[in-house]
């Protein structure tokens, strides 16, 4: 019978070593892919630090690129409001010319 073929095959000493080194052939394969797996979950790991690296970049190249725009529009008060105060003094002192005297 099919039971007594398979019982004779596992005592065979032959196939025990053959079992044996199947084992050991089949936990050596199972190390590699629990090391590739943990390759694989690293790269995950290292790729997720990438886009957060990205996020923050964009994050703070939006914030220089405000500052940028606020210190261009302070410099140039600084530059045309000693012009603009003194064109408005000789506005106002002309039109209070022309229509007080």
């Amino acid at each position: 019978t099919f039971i007594q073929k398979t019982k004779r095959l596992y005592l065979d000493t032959r196939t025990q070593r053959n079992l044996n080194k199947m084992n050991e052939e089949l936990a050596e394969v199972q190390q590699i892919m629990t090391r590739n797996i943990q390759e694989v979950l690293g790269q995950g790991e290292k790729l997720e630090n990438v886009v957060r690296m990205s996020s923050n970049l964009t994050e703070e190249s939006k914030k220089y690129a405000g500052r940028a725009k606020d210190l261009s529009r302070q410099a140039l008060i600084r530059k045309y409001l000693p012009f603009a105060v003194v064109l408005g003094l000789v506005l106002l002192v002309t039109l209070l010319r022309y229509y007080v005297f």
